[in-house]
């Protein structure tokens, strides 16, 4: 590489998107030795994106033959598109020879040295981990104390001790276990029938219900709460519960489908004459008394549950083979009798006993009695208004006493590891993979987590970004051999550091503070690589309290600086949130004020020549708006900007909400290049379209689309957009970033109508119609957030809110949902003669075979309705899919339109 580091990189020209998308993808499932499996954080960007974009930003945008790329396998020579795919790939991730030349063309590119890079919002230290990789010198910043944490383990110590701390790590690991074991052994054993022949399992857990009496008089038998009663809803083992209701107690009898019929005693009970298993005692926080039948509301049960007038119950043994392969799960089911639950009350006075000695020896309350976060009353915790008050809440009595057990024994760890004389730094790095291993069991050891019966697995904690209620809730056996289980966790940790050792770098420079006022000197950095808050998306700082309040008590003894306060530090937490800041409108103001403060230090610490790229995924209007506003005001400069897959398509917030989800994160490129001073948009606009209808070809022949393809033309639009220092529209008034949104928005509606080759013959249909089509192009029959909804039918030329509710549009809450003809009721349509209620109308009587009438009825339309309705079926019938039931009718109707023309042909003959 002849360039020097002033070219222009290689990722302001072109980058490979598709295949990195497909890897990064891909990457989400779990690998062994994955950074994410050191210790749970959250919305991470994919190591293969990270990876690829930090190397295309740091090597010249044109690599000469002379720099010998050559293919693996052929020996070939290759190119540098091919080079950075490779290199993006998981399996290539400790493939020496490829990382050797990936230093070196980054090595030559700055004179031999290792460019200094930094990543101010480093959270979990994705980014700076592969900036290792890659043989850079890294430097990795974060406000929050838990990731800073993580960040030690993940960045520092690894490549500070090598080989020898995997060692210790196993070591210590199973001497705290073997410690451990003896003080919780007798908490996980039960007495079990020997007909169940159990001798090769071991408990891999419980699951509790939650019950409360009826409110109904004349009925106040117990309820258990519970979404459903399965156990296992397998293709060839499905397993559910069938309950016993009695005034004065519940019990259950588990039954095996096709195997074995419900007793006829238990056909007397209330619930059995229409008994469902998919169908619990509870929904949407209403729940049903299978008894009587009466309805407690969410308002009487949150009540219920404040004032603790409920109580917990095991009921289940879960029960997994530790002699078959992990794959192929052997898990079997057991009551657990009256009498065996009862055993549970001796925790409490060891619990009892034990905190009172851990406070006597260490000075502390080993039980998080702290509040989970709230604001003025509210929370982003949704388990706070069922009454979960204090983290010590999200908790049994034997998970409780089980952590402060491992806690105790890691502290005596560290004390041993002082009387043999280990190096402070070593011992402390060996505790704090300790805690790793036990944070990994706690987020399986709470109230919250839940028994997954399609898969016979538990969830843990954070199954959502979120504290959410769970009702009936599976309780691990930390002491077993299974997943979420100590043993197991050690494992992954062990899996991570033998994956480091192989890396061969150096250590990061890790630092605790805010990405505003940055500990560096101007012009320091070679490179700016970082992936800022998205807005409202994820409040950190409420997450990470979770592992905050144990991380105090486990090793914040180690780390005074980073656990000296009651929670997680938030004063200067960069996140738009109504809550902290009374209303959206204030939360929007210092979210955009505090981005760009952190913009300008990143402005003011890269070199002139330097290069910064930012990842951005938020997909609400709101965001983006924020995001422009603190880009322009910062000096720094779009030259590029590359969306890139960075989420699966089967997330846990897709299923929930059967939404359309954003996939993409954004990957825009920054320069510190001079600005013009102003622009006027009547100009600017030209230069929009220009850019706009040259990048989003290509993003649509790499098969980018929905929401997506919105977002990417947004980073596009950057390009143009950022030249100015201020854009004034025709009154000479400064150009808000919500005019620049909504006219891309217009311009990509435009684009996409001219992709599927319908735009030339629908020009001339309402708004309503073309929003109508849009909408089934990207969406097809998927909710959307109102936000975009809305947005998506501005740049169509329509008003939402307008349109009304009695219509093909539905608000439910925070979503949008556009129906499919069969949704709807015919009697209701006919009536509206709205072009779309028209066009289900027609679809209907397809639909429901009417021959006759469907064409009389047709030619009974104006000639414009008849055009547009034929427009509307035939755009429909080129870009919706055969499996979704709309497209089926849509042939159906132009068949019998078009069987109409013949006939009448026909008879004119």
């Amino acid at each position: 590489m002849s360039e020097d580091s002033t070219s222009q990189r290689f990722i302001e020209k072109i980058f490979p998107v598709h295949t990195v998308s497909l890897h990064s993808e891909k990457e989400k499932f779990s690998h062994k030795g994955h950074l994410s499996s050191l210790h749970i954080w959250w919305a991470r960007r994919p190591l293969a994106s990270s990876r690829a974009s930090i190397y295309a930003a740091l090597i010249p945008g044109y690599i000469s033959t002379e720099d010998n790329l050559h293919d693996d396998k052929n020996n070939k020579p290759t190119s540098t598109l091919q080079f950075i795919e490779r290199l993006s790939d998981w399996r290539n991730a400790l493939n020496s020879e490829l990382l050797t030349k990936a230093r070196e063309h980054i090595r030559t590119t700055y004179s031999g040295t290792r460019p200094k890079i930094l990543d101010p919002f480093s959270g979990s230290g994705t980014i700076p981990f592969e900036a290792l990789r890659l043989g850079c010198e890294v430097y990795a910043l974060d406000y929050n104390p838990v990731a800073v944490f993580i960040e030690k383990c993940a960045l520092d110590f690894p490549h500070r001790f090598k080989k020898k701390l995997k060692r210790e790590v196993q070591k210590w690991a199973e001497k705290v276990f073997q410690q451990a074991l003896k003080d919780l052994k007798q908490l996980y054993e039960i007495e079990i029938n020997p007909k169940e022949n159990l001798s090769e399992y071991d408990i891999y857990g419980f699951i509790w219900v939650r019950v409360i009496k009826c409110t109904n008089p004349r009925c106040k038998r117990k309820i258990p709460l519970m979404k459903h009663y399965f156990l296992s809803k397998k293709r060839k083992k499905r397993v559910f519960l069938h309950p016993h209701l009695k005034k004065n107690e519940v019990t259950f009898k588990i039954v095996a489908e096709n195997k074995e019929k419900i007793g006829e005693d238990s056909k007397k009970t209330p619930s059995s004459e229409c008994f469902i298993p998919e169908k619990g005692t509870i929904s949407n926080s209403t729940v049903h008394c299978p008894s009587c039948h009466h309805i407690i509301n969410r308002h009487e049960l949150i009540s219920l549950l404040k004032e603790k007038k409920y109580e917990e119950i095991p009921i289940i043994a879960i029960f997994r083979n530790k002699k078959v392969h992990a794959r192929k799960k052997d898990i079997k089911y057991v009551l657990i009798e009256r009498q065996a639950s009862k055993e549970f009350l001796t925790v409490k006075k060891m619990l009892q006993e034990k905190r009172k000695f851990f406070q006597q020896q260490w000075k502390i309350d080993p039980i998080p009695t702290e509040e989970i976060p709230h604001y003025n009353g509210r929370s982003h915790m949704r388990v706070v208004a069922f009454g979960m008050q204090r983290f010590s809440d999200l908790f049994n009595e034997r998970q409780l006493l089980s952590i402060i057990t491992f806690i105790e024994k890691i502290r005596y760890a560290y004390l041993e590891m002082q009387q043999l004389h280990y190096d402070p730094a070593l011992a402390t790095a060996i505790t704090s993979y300790l805690v790793c291993i036990l944070d990994r069991v706690i987020s399986f050891s709470t109230k919250l987590c839940w028994w997954e019966a399609q898969s016979e697995s538990p969830y843990n904690t954070f199954g959502r970004q979120r504290l959410s209620m769970v009702w009936d809730y599976f309780e691990l056996n930390p002491i077993s051999e299974f997943p979420g289980a100590w043993q197991n966790a050690t494992q992954i940790v062990l899996n991570f550091l033998e994956h480091t050792e192989m890396m061969d770098t150096t250590s990061a420079h890790v630092y605790h503070g805010s990405a505003t006022e940055l500990p560096f000197p101007e012009d320091y950095f070679d490179a700016v690589f970082t992936d800022p808050p998205y807005y409202d998306n994820i409040i950190y700082s409420d997450l990470a309290d979770f592992f905050y309040v144990w991380l105090k008590r486990s090793v914040g003894y180690l780390y005074p600086d980073l656990f000296a306060t009651t929670l997680s530090q938030r004063t200067k937490e960069i996140v738009a949130d109504p809550l902290r800041h009374d209303n959206k409108k204030n939360a929007k103001k210092y979210f955009e004020t505090q981005l760009r403060h952190a913009f300008h230090e990143i402005h003011r610490v890269l070199k002139k020549n330097g290069i910064a790229v930012v990842v951005y995924a938020y997909k609400t209007t709101d965001g983006w708006e924020s995001l422009l506003s603190s880009l322009m005001q910062s000096g720094l400069t779009v030259t590029a900007a590359w969306p890139i897959t960075t989420e699966t398509k089967n997330r846990l917030v897709a299923q929930a909400n059967k939404a359309a989800v954003l996939a993409s994160s954004i990957y825009i490129i920054l320069r510190k290049q001079e600005k013009k001073e102003r622009g006027y948009y009547h100009a600017i606009k030209k230069e929009l379209k220009t850019k706009l209808f040259t990048k989003v070809p290509m993003l649509w022949s790499h098969n980018i689309r929905g929401p997506d393809l919105f977002i990417a033309a947004i980073g596009f639009g950057l390009e143009v957009f950022s030249k100015y220092s201020v854009i004034l529209n025709a009154k000479g008034r400064p150009l808000s970033a919500a005019t620049f949104l909504k006219d891309i928005r217009i311009i990509i509606t435009d684009l996409i109508f001219d992709f599927i080759g319908i735009r030339t013959k629908i020009e001339d249909l309402p708004a309503i119609a073309r929003f109508y089509i849009l909408w089934r192009h990207l969406y097809q029959n998927q909710a959307l957030l109102f936000d975009d909804a809305r947005k998506l039918a501005q740049s169509c030329g329509i008003d939402l809110e307008s349109v009304g509710t009695n219509t093909f549009i539905i608000k439910n809450k925070n979503f949008i949902q556009v129906l499919e003809p069969t949704e709807r009721n015919l009697e209701k349509i006919a009536p509206n003669r709205n072009i779309i209620d028209l066009y289900h109308y027609f679809l209907i009587l397809a639909q429901d075979n009417e021959t006759e009438s469907l064409p009389m009825l047709f030619d009974q339309q104006p000639e414009k309705i008849q055009a547009h309705i034929m427009m509307i079926a035939t755009a429909l019938s080129q870009i919706l899919p055969y499996s979704i039931t709309e497209r089926k009718l849509v042939d159906i109707f132009l068949l019998r339109i078009a069987n109409r023309k013949k006939m009448h042909a026909s008879i004119c003959q």
